[in-house]
């Protein structure tokens, strides 16, 4: 049996734009009858090292989860560090390009690192804005997970029958 594919979320604080495009991207991969990809997040921000508690999604993607029938309930922030084995994942998405940089620092290839809305620099980080900012954020997030769960089935799951 193939191994499945693993693809790792990454935005600064893991509250709010990796959680959520992770669950959003598996319902997406879903939708698409591909069960066989385990989907992560993580956050860069070093507060995120100390804190042990399991603080979860903020308020906000909690809100945008339980009005698109998505569950973060039991999501914990963790910081990349915790992620472990990073060779191993065939997608690491980041929400930001100052991301790459950290990636690579830490022997992530470059061959698996992708920026989630890339032509417009990146999905910017809503902590502190209002509402229109975090659902401008959600749809790009959304928008973005089915562009890659495309991606996903086009170049690893693409079962055409042969005729």
């Amino acid at each position: 049996m193939a191994s499945k594919l693993k693809v790792l979320a990454v935005c600064d604080g893991n509250a709010f734009r990796s959680p959520l495009f992770a669950a959003l991207l598996l319902k997406a991969l879903e939708k698409r009858k591909i069960f066989a990809v385990e989907v992560f997040s993580a956050g860069l921000k070093e507060s995120l090292k100390t804190n042990r508690s399991c603080s979860g999604a903020c308020e906000e993607a909690l809100a945008f989860a339980a009005r698109d029938e998505l569950d973060l309930t039991a999501h914990c922030r963790k910081h990349i560090s915790e992620i472990s084995h990073l060779e191993t994942f065939g997608m690491v998405i980041c929400m930001d390009p100052r991301h790459c940089g950290h990636l690579q620092a830490a022997e992530v290839e470059q061959r698996q690192i992708w920026i989630a809305n890339e032509s417009a620099g990146g999905i910017e980080d809503p902590h502190g804005e209002g509402p229109a900012e975090h659902q401008r954020c959600f749809d790009l997030l959304q928008r973005e997970a089915v562009i890659i769960a495309d991606h996903i089935e086009i170049e690893h799951f693409d079962h055409a029958e042969e005729v």
